[in-house]
């Protein structure tokens, strides 16, 4: 008898139960999984990565808001400002703008910009080209004092200026 296989043995009810529930576990996390994959497709979809940013904005610490209306489109549609900027100053902005969106407040940015007072406004500028800045003004509740500027999280795109003149 050392040749023949023995017949299986039968499930309990028990282990019968337990697969079942987990059978079912796995199918809910599948459709779950289905159900995130076509939401983020939807979105993805629906929206340029530019707009991502703008959907996602309140996992970021850095707060943004714009001055005009052209900085914001500069900002959000790539090919306005490579139009505007040209290609290097272009991605050398983008590369600036993306460092404020991960930044969790303006003191963590590695670039240190010039202060200034423009207007009677306290701003920063940060040299994106030999004549060109990005000027930006850090935001607080009240006047941020000039010291205080690297604990901001909340800014507003001012200008893009070119030789100390807006040029957006």
């Amino acid at each position: 008898m050392s040749g023949t296989k023995r017949p299986l043995q039968s499930f309990s009810s028990f282990t019968l139960v337990r697969y079942t529930l987990l059978i079912r576990f796995v199918e809910n996390v599948v459709r779950i999984v289905i159900w995130v994959a076509a939401a983020l497709a939807t979105v993805c979809f629906l929206t340029n990565e530019a707009e991502l940013f703008y959907l996602l904005q309140d996992r970021l610490d850095v707060e943004a808001t714009f001055g005009s209306e052209e900085i914001r489109k500069v900002v959000i549609d790539q090919s306005a400002s490579k139009k505007v900027l040209g290609a290097d100053l272009s991605s050398k902005f983008l590369a600036l703008i993306a460092d404020l969106r991960e930044a969790r407040f303006l003191g963590e940015l590695a670039d240190r910009p010039a202060e200034h007072i423009c207007e009677g406004v306290f701003v920063l500028r940060y040299k994106l080209g030999l004549n060109l800045d990005l000027e930006l003004e850090p935001l607080m509740r009240e006047e941020v004092p000039p010291e205080n500027w690297k604990e901001t999280h909340r800014i507003k795109l001012r200008n893009i200026l070119k030789d100390g003149v807006v040029l957006i």
